[in-house]
């Protein structure tokens, strides 16, 4: 299925293999692979990150895409504002409940993961439902904006308290989509991303959604051989433990790099790009060690 997309000035990088990818690479967006306030060693860093992203899906070792919250559209505005020069070979959108792959002939959404998250029965109905439990049980809930087009994401804002009254409040949200067949992600607003500070994200999702579900799937579907994943927030953390690889950039979150001890020693695109590096230099050892 062709996805109706805002017009876009960026390239898609070189197809890659149907099957036996060499190596996969999932990457947040906001706050990871685009700095939204980039210093002028950042913006090099991002156009060094694209040059070798060009590099290796020419020679057809790379699976490259974007994992993220936000909005297909809302990503597609930023790279625009940004003068992003590439589009990654997918774009999984809406905490991975949004599948895209950019080709030359186009945008072209993933019926096939569509179908899946579908049949797991999440609805926005449902979702209402669970929403108006916890607000009548006293979780302060409050909808986030521009989510009208997404089809299996319910995104809200929780205004944090204090510690215990917090931790108390996400075991009922928790509790409630478990009890609804519903998966949810909670964690620490990042106000360089542009969400409020002092607040928590709710997004409620399919019980097979997710950013990690999606890269699985990714996995799979490519026969990947190696995977990374890098991300800088709380939303990040389930992807990260579902790879071989997986980062922190440097400039992630007090909340995330509490959870998680393997956080690269660089910020954004450069903590991409090294451990790409890194990547090719073990495939290559790997190859010549197959051949002595």
């Amino acid at each position: 299925m062709t996805a109706s997309v805002p017009a876009s000035r960026l390239s898609p990088l070189p197809p890659p293999r149907p099957r036996g990818v060499p190596l996969a690479v999932f990457c947040d967006f906001d706050e990871t692979y685009l700095a939204h306030d980039p210093s002028p060693r950042q913006r090099r860093d991002l156009v060094e990150l694209e040059d070798l992203l060009l590099e290796e899906a020419t020679r057809g070792t790379l699976l490259f895409g974007w994992v993220t919250g936000s909005s297909l559209e809302s990503v597609l505005a930023k790279a625009d504002r940004h003068r992003l020069r590439v589009l990654p070979h997918f774009l999984a959108a809406s905490l991975g409940t949004d599948l895209t792959y950019f080709t030359t002939d186009g945008p072209h959404r993933d019926e096939r993961w569509r179908h899946r998250l579908r049949a797991s029965g999440y609805t926005k109905a449902t979702v209402n439902e669970v929403v108006a439990q916890l607000v009548a049980n006293g979780v302060s809930l409050r909808p986030q904006g521009g989510q009208e087009r997404a089809e299996f994401l319910s995104s809200y804002y929780y205004t944090a308290r204090e510690d215990r009254s917090d931790r108390a409040a996400i075991r009922r949200i928790e509790t409630a989509c478990v009890l609804a067949g519903l998966s949810v992600s909670t964690n620490r607003c990042n106000p360089k991303a542009g969400d409020p500070d002092g607040s928590y994200d709710v997004d409620f999702l399919p019980r097979t959604g997710g950013k990690r579900a999606v890269v699985a799937y990714l996995v799979e579907r490519f026969t990947a051989a190696d995977s990374l994943a890098f991300g800088d927030s709380g939303n990040d953390l389930d992807m990260l433990r579902g790879v071989r690889h997986g980062y922190l950039v440097a400039n992630a979150t007090a909340e995330a790099r509490a959870a998680h001890p393997r956080v690269s020693p660089h910020p954004y695109a450069a903590a991409v790009r090294h451990a790409i590096e890194q990547a090719r230099g073990r495939a290559r050892e790997e190859t010549e060690t197959r051949c002595v």
